[in-house]
């Protein structure tokens, strides 16, 4: 409380949500419908975080890779490995989950271990 007054209740804080539309829209390598589960099941880890300080402390696209990374381990979906390269228009292989988020695995436990509290 004492940071929002010396703030004096200014906060601006950028939310998950559209980094996940934009994730999911690059992943390539599932069924459309298995990237709609995760969407929907990531998006309610989303939403969970708001009960914490999360958004305060990691940067919005990290919150959004630790629920799409979580997910699809919760609901056993197959992981993605492809990603489109949206500047050279063709499919870049990467080699495993987490460049294909580009966030690192501690960043990602820490988030999943807040959100699962």
């Amino acid at each position: 409380m004492d940071v929002l007054i010396a703030n004096g209740f200014q906060l601006q804080v950028d939310h998950p949500y559209e980094y996940l539309r934009e994730t999911a829209k690059r992943l390539k390598g599932a069924s459309e419908e298995d990237v709609h589960q995760l969407v929907r099941y990531a998006w309610v880890l989303i939403n969970d975080s708001f009960e914490t300080t999360l958004c305060l402390q990691f940067k919005p696209n990290d919150i959004a890779s630790a629920a799409l990374y979580f997910t699809a381990m919760y609901i056993h979906s197959p992981v993605p490995t492809y990603c489109n390269e949206m500047q050279r228009r063709e499919p870049k292989r990467y080699d495993t989950w987490l460049d294909t988020l580009n966030s690192n695995f501690t960043t990602l436990e820490e988030i999943g271990m807040r959100i699962f509290e």
